[in-house]
């Protein structure tokens, strides 16, 4: 399978965002800037604006974890299901703690990052668990 980043500007991005038809998880996730997770703090953050909830701004140092859980409707477990994202920068994906999926090549600085804008959907099939886990390794600096 081949992969290619694809040209689009910052107003298609967010229009194909905005009007997808999909069910969507609110924008509020929980953010680590630590690359140990072990112990550390998370923090609330709005995916979209990288800001704090409340819209104020975000001490974003180019690089973080960010986790979401959630929780599939009865009818739902045990059948196909996708998770699309879409952002600037690169990526790793996890749910349940195993990787899904990278996009891009995660960096400490700008010259060591591979960007890579993703639009493809990764399917996964969730088990009889009421609540799971995304975690997202991301960079973009």
């Amino acid at each position: 399978m081949s992969i290619q980043a694809q040209s689009i500007g910052e107003s298609e991005y967010f229009y194909r965002i905005i009007h997808s038809k999909a069910l969507k998880l609110d924008s509020i996730w929980e953010y680590c800037p630590q690359e140990d997770t072990t112990n550390a703090t998370w923090q609330a953050i709005n995916t979209l604006t990288l800001n704090a909830p409340n819209d104020k701004p975000f001490p974003w140092k180019g690089r973080g974890w960010f986790k979401k859980s959630f929780t599939v409707p009865f009818a739902l477990r045990n059948r196909p299901l996708y998770f699309q994202m879409a952002h600037w920068g690169a990526s790793e994906i996890f749910l349940d703690g195993v990787k899904l999926a990278s996009y891009g090549k995660l960096g400490n600085t700008r010259a060591d990052e591979h960007n890579f804008v993703p639009f493809e959907c990764i399917s996964f099939l969730p088990d009889t668990q009421l609540v799971h886990h995304w975690v997202v390794h991301y960079s973009n600096h």
